[in-house]
């Protein structure tokens, strides 16, 4: 008979787990809302077709070009190689719940998961950057939170992705079209005043917003857990699996969900496997908003001058922003004077 997986929580992380577990396991899922929905982008860089197929008809929009604007109103731009995909993501998270359904999996929306009456061997904790299961199984650590806040808006624009780095975060546009995007802002700010200023400097009116909280990763928390009786797992948000650069999630789950599958199925350590995969990259990423948090304003003008020199943009446009282990130590070779922002990484 097959072993009982309870997985908490329906959003991205929980269903792809779902999908990569319903063959093998006796898999339900809860997801305490009708319709699960997040503040996010939805934006996937090339790292997914290894990882994952997605069908045309989950595609927004792809975009091969990203401007970071700095403070001084320069900008460098990068043209990647292969364009970054945008997903619908709505229709995406019912594509994987329908998926999940075809395998054998019991997707239950609108139901709240009673935890400590749990009878399943293998409980998955896909809930969130607040996750009630880290919290009741002593699996929260310490986390920071930035707060997400996005709107869709009318706005004509050239196909091109936007940034513009602030102190303690960043705000974005993405294009949805020739004729609409999303405009968002990333802040360890609770200040919903935050993404408001930011509109209001691009006279954009955001009539519908929403916002949500996004966890800075915490390598130190604890992914795994035996209690004798359960073993415990968390994934996506709920394990700060999250680029802290960007808050960007979508690969890691995916990475961790497959990691969750062949931890099950073959008896490996889950915190080992899904970490020797990703774990440095999250690392990485995490000493690099370290380095963009200690900015001044003239130090994000330098170093938008210096990206903008040759050799540099051609290494980032290449390789994937999920895996900077890939490109950071050829960066550094090719512009010697970036390791002045070393010892900020390391601090």
């Amino acid at each position: 008979m097959a072993e009982k997986v309870i997985i908490v929580g329906g959003g991205m992380s929980g269903l792809l787990a779902a999908n990569q577990l319903a063959d093998d396991f006796e898999v339900e899922v809860y997801e305490q809302k009708l319709h699960y929905h997040k503040t996010c982008s939805g934006i996937l860089s090339h790292a997914k077709d290894s990882l994952i197929r997605i069908s045309s008809k989950y595609i927004q929009n792809e975009i091969d070009t990203v401007r970071i604007h700095s403070p001084d109103n320069n900008f460098v731009e990068f043209k990647f190689r292969q364009p970054d995909a945008i997903l619908k993501r709505d229709e995406f998270l019912d594509g994987l719940a329908n998926s999940a359904e075809k395998k054998g999996a019991i997707v239950n929306m609108g139901r709240r998961f009673d935890i400590a009456n749990a009878d399943a061997k293998h409980i998955v904790g896909a809930d969130g950057a607040s996750s009630n299961v880290a919290r009741h199984f002593s699996m929260f650590g310490q986390r920071t939170f930035f707060m997400g806040q996005k709107a869709i808006v009318q706005y004509a624009n050239d196909n091109i992705v936007e940034v513009w780095p602030f102190s303690g975060g960043f705000g974005w546009i993405v294009p949805h079209n020739r004729h609409e995007a999303e405009i968002g802002t990333m802040s360890y700010q609770k200040d919903i005043g935050v993404f408001d200023r930011f509109c209001s400097a691009r006279n954009i009116i955001a009539k519908e917003k929403e916002a949500q909280l996004i966890p800075l990763h915490n390598p130190d928390v604890r992914t795994f857990k035996d209690t004798g009786k359960q073993k415990i797992y968390l994934i996506g948000d709920a394990a700060t699996a999250v680029k802290a650069t960007t808050g960007g999630s979508i690969v890691q789950s995916l990475v961790m969900a497959k990691s969750l599958k062949e931890s099950m199925l073959f008896k490996k350590d889950f915190d080992r496997l899904w970490k020797s995969k990703i774990g440095r990259e999250l690392w990485l990423h995490l000493k690099l908003r370290r380095i963009l948090d200690s900015f001044s304003d003239k130090d994000m003008n330098s170093l938008i001058r210096e990206v903008n020199e040759a050799g540099i943009k051609e290494l980032l446009e290449k390789e994937s922003r999920d895996y900077p282990s890939r490109f950071l130590f050829k960066i550094l070779m090719r512009k010697p004077s970036l390791l002045k922002y070393v010892p900020k990484m390391l601090a």
